[in-house]
This record gives structure tokens, C-alpha cells and sequence, in this order.
């Protein structure tokens, strides 16, 4: 954005004012925006405005801001308490990181008054830019050694020794025309703008007049050191001066809101090829990433349950069943709701009925210790670490409903609780109630299962396998009744119904 043109210009201009008093303001924005920056108190930043300007007062020469003399004037005044210490250190700080002298404060100053006028921030960074390279060329600090037609070509023909386009260098002389034209409202002595007018009219002449200088000067500049943000605007606390309406003059306006089009052109460009960039190659990357995703996802798939699964871990070899344990949790408190945190007797019953019933288990008495806030937890049936021996398979399968009491030391709770369908989970060991043989010879109300061996196995005396309606058919290609009773024979079934042969009976 440009500066915006002054609209009050027909009302009386302020006089200019002398230039250590410009310098003096300078000093003093500055100093603000270096304690906005440092986020400094509201108590403090005002011990360190009045700490730096009993400096100012003693210090009569503005050009140089030695650290030792500042420390000395300092140190000068009565014994300080702790916030004047802190604002005696806050002045210090600046004066070694940003030396104000009068060539960068007044810089300063002016592009705070680039900003009040609504001038953008690139438009505010190539000012500060193009200034300060003028600055860090003659390596000086005062305005009125500086601002003169001299000084001002030979910094010209230095930049065109640099090979530096024409253009360019214009664009450097409009910086300093309309920087010159700002100075001319605060220091009578500067007498510039009609100079670089001149100068700027017959720029490629005077340029071609003068040979380059042999080298830019390496003296350092205080200049690089002012490269503070310009967000933070002076505050009523530290009293700042107001600042003068400043104003561009047509020419310079013209070149600012050229070269502002002129990015904004290249802006857009860009933006529109990474957009057509995107947009072609985002749906190939997308399907790649797809792919790639369903492809690792699938080779995963096959590995986990097909390559390296391991099929003797599938089943085990012979039953297993879960330990029948209950989880039981609570809190123990007093009478006054007071945790009880020593170690109590406990006892646990299961019941088929709320109240009396049949007795199905009893942990007998067992010590629980809570916690610091009366919580405790147990594992009833876990004779380690709970409560009472383990839990018999029957108390599940051959009850459809169970009750726990709880008795406290020599006290009994009422009433008993409900054991929920979830422990019921135990009954999987059983087949609608019917246990799985553990010793793998089916006995009575047990179910059948086919060993490693191959073989089913009845262990009950004298069973029987019994049809109890139709046929009852034994079919395989060959079929071999045996027995190792001494009075037996064995018969040797062939595949046909009809055909039975009498073996002699074997000698054992």
C-alpha cells in the first residue's frame, strides 16, 4: 500500500525543528519500541524512560554513545533501588544492541511515519533497504555530512560499479529523494530534494559523467543494527511525539504503485502454476498412496494369518479351561464414613437363593488390607493372591442363579448380591452342562472327543451304543472287531454283507 496523501494539507505545517531535537525524539520512539518489544513493565518502562533521559540531559555530544561513559552517567546519580537498577540495565541493553545515533534513529522514525501512512510492509522493507545501504556506504552517522548531491552520486556510481540495473538504481535515488523530502519538515539545514531531482532527471548522464568508485566503503554502520519490527506503535506511557502527515510526491507514488502491481502480477502467476501443478499430479499421488496402502495391507493379511501362522498353536492338544475365579472390589469405611485402611477379616459365601438357600462354596476367613482410602480389591476362588480355595465347576453349571454374602469381620451384609450372567463365562468348559472328560475316557454325563491318538475311548464299565430307531450302519473299506478276552475270536467284516470268516484265535 502507498502512502496516503496528506489531507490536511492546506491547514499551517509544523515548523521545523532543530536537528538534536529531531534526534532527541528519535531517540526517545526508539527507546519504545524496544521496550514494547521486550514486553517490559508499565512501572519500569517508565523508570527506564526516566533513567535515559537524565542521559540525554548530561551527554552533549549525540555522535557518540560509548558503553562506559553511558555506565558512568548512570552511576552518577544517587543509589538506586531494585526497578531503577532494572531500568538502569534496560538502558544499557540498548545502547549496545541498537546505538542510537542520529543517522538510524531518524531512519527509524521514518519509516514509523511510512507506516502511519499507510505505506505496506514491502514497500516499508524497500525504504528501509535502499536508505540503509546508503547509510552502511559512507559508514557516517550525521544527516547534515550525509544528505548532500555528493554523497548521494557517489553512492549511485558504487551501486552501478555493482553492475546493478538501472532501474534499480532509480529505484534507490526515489528512496532517498522522498526520504530528503520528509527531513526537509524537521531540519532547516538539509536543502536536498531539488538536488536529486535534478539528478534523477539526468540520471544515465550523470551517472556516465563519473567513473566508479574503486571499492564501497567496509566501514560498519550502526544501520544494520535497526532491524526492529515496526508493529508495536509508540504508547501513551512513554509519551512519544506525535508524528508529522507525510506524503509522497506524484512521481515516486506512480513507481511505488507500478512496482506494487507488478509483484502482485508475479504473485499470481505463481500461484496459478502450483495450482495447475497440484491439481494435475495430486490424483496420481492419491492412487499411489492407495495402492500402496491396499498392497502392504494385503502382504501384511497373508503373512500374519497364512505364512507365519503357527498351526500347532491353533488348538491345544487337550482341554483347557479358564481358573474359576470372581473379581470383588469395594470400599471400607466406618459408621462416620471414615476409610479403613488396617487389614480386616473377610469371608465370601455363593448361595442358590437370596436368603438361605444351599450353600455352594465358602472362602473361609481371609485377611484384605485397602488402601489409603478404604478401597480394596480380591479374587474370590484364587487361593494365592485372593480369597479361598477355587471355585468347583458346579457351582455354575448346575445353577441358574447364585448370591454372594459378604461378612465383615464379625458382621454380615445385607443383602446378599446377585453374581451377574458374565461369570457364567465359566460354563464354557461345558457342553450345555456337560463337562468334557479330562482324562480323555469318556465316562457317564460326559462328552466323547477323539484323543491325539485317533481313538475314542469309553471309560465307563460296560457301555453300550445303542440305536434306538432305523439301522444302525458301521460303514468303512474294512472293518476289524478285536478283542483281548482269552475265550474271544476275532472277525475279520469284509466290504460284503454277507461274507464272515472265523480267524483262529491269535496266540497272546
Amino acid at each position: 500500500m502507498n502512502p496516503v496523501v496528506n489531507k490536511n494539507r492546506n491547514k499551517q505545517e509544523l515548523p521545523a525543528m532543530p536537528a538534536r531535537t529531531l534526534h532527541l525524539s528519535s531517540i526517545l520512539q526508539a527507546f519504545s519500541t524496544f521496550l514494547a518489544l521486550r514486553r517490559v513493565s508499565d512501572h519500569d518502562a517508565e523508570a527506564a524512560v526516566v533513567s535515559l533521559m537524565s542521559v540525554l540531559k548530561r551527554k552533549n555530544d549525540l555522535s557518540n554513545w560509548d558503553l562506559e561513559e553511558i555506565t558512568q552517567s548512570l552511576s552518577s546519580s544517587q543509589p538506586k533501588h531494585s526497578s531503577l537498577a532494572a531500568a538502569d540495565t534496560l538502558v544499557l541493553q540498548f545502547v549496545e544492541h541498537f546505538p542510537p545515533f542520529q543517522a538510524s534513529t531518524i531512519l527509524h522514525k521514518y519509516l514509523f511515519a511510512l507506516q502511519e501512512s499507510g505505506c505496506s510492509p514491502a514497500t516499508i522493507r524497500n525504504y528501509r533497504s535502499d536508505i540503509g545501504q546508503f547509510f552502511t556506504f559512507h559508514g557516517q552517522h550525521e544527516l547534515t555530512s550525509i544528505m548532500t548531491k555528493p554523497k548521494v552520486l557517489e553512492f549511485l556510481v558504487g551501486e552501478q560499479a555493482k553492475q546493478l540495473k538501472l532501474a534499480s538504481i532509480k529505484r534507490k535515488l526515489i528512496s532517498l529523494n522522498q526520504f530528503a523530502l520528509w527531513l526537509e519538515k524537521y531540519d532547516s539545514d538539509i536543502h536536498l530534494t531539488k538536488d536529486l531531482e535534478s539528478l534523477q532527471a539526468h540520471l544515465a548522464t550523470n551517472l556516465a559523467k563519473h567513473k566508479p568508485a574503486t571499492q564501497a566503503k567496509k566501514t560498519p554502520s550502526a544501520v544494520k543494527h535497526w532491524s526492529m519490527p515496526l508493529k508495536q506503535h509508540p504508547t501513551q506511557r512513554i509519551n512519544p511525539l506525535e508524528q508529522t502527515p507525510f506524503s509522497l510526491s506524484r512521481p515516486a507514488r506512480a513507481h511505488q504503485d507500478y512496482r506494487a502491481r507488478l509483484e502482485a502480477g508475479w504473485r499470481s502467476i505463481g500461484e496459478t502454476v502450483r495450482k495447475k501443478t497440484l491439481d494435475r499430479f495430486l490424483p496420481y499421488l492419491n492412487l499411489a498412496m492407495l495402492l500402496l496402502f491396499l498392497v502392504g495391507g494385503a502382504y501384511f493379511a497373508y503373512a500374519q494369518f497364512f505364512r507365519d501362522a503357527p498351526a500347532p498353536l491353533a488348538f491345544p492338544t487337550t482341554p483347557v479351561r479358564p481358573s474359576r475365579t470372581l473379581s470383588f472390589q469395594g470400599r471400607l469405611t466406618d459408621t462416620a464414613q471414615n476409610p479403613i485402611v488396617s487389614a480386616t477379616d473377610f469371608r465370601f459365601k455363593l448361595y442358590d437363593a437370596t436368603t438361605a438357600g444351599n450353600l455352594l462354596w465358602d472362602s473361609g476367613t481371609c485377611s484384605v488390607d485397602p488402601d489409603q482410602d478404604g478401597i480394596f480389591a480380591t479374587g474370590l476362588g484364587d487361593p494365592v493372591t485372593g480369597c479361598g480355595a477355587e471355585i468347583t465347576s458346579s457351582v455354575f453349571s448346575e445353577n441358574s442363579n447364585i448370591w454372594l454374602e459378604v461378612k465383615v469381620a464379625t458382621e454380615t451384609l445385607t443383602p446378599r448380591q446377585q453374581i451377574r450372567t458374565v461369570a457364567y463365562a465359566l460354563n464354557a468348559e461345558t457342553i450345555q452342562g456337560i463337562p468334557v472328560s479330562a482324562t480323555e475316557a469318556a465316562t457317564a454325563n460326559t462328552v466323547v472327543v477323539l484323543n491325539e491318538g485317533g481313538e475314542v475311548v469309553l471309560g465307563e464299565v460296560s457301555p453300550k451304543i445303542r440305536s434306538m430307531s432305523g439301522t444302525f450302519t458301521i460303514d468303512a473299506q474294512s472293518l476289524l472287531l478285536k478283542t483281548t478276552y482269552p475265550d474271544a475270536h476275532w472277525y475279520d467284516l469284509l466290504k460284503t454283507d454277507l461274507y464272515v470268516r472265523l480267524l483262529e484265535q491269535p496266540h497272546l
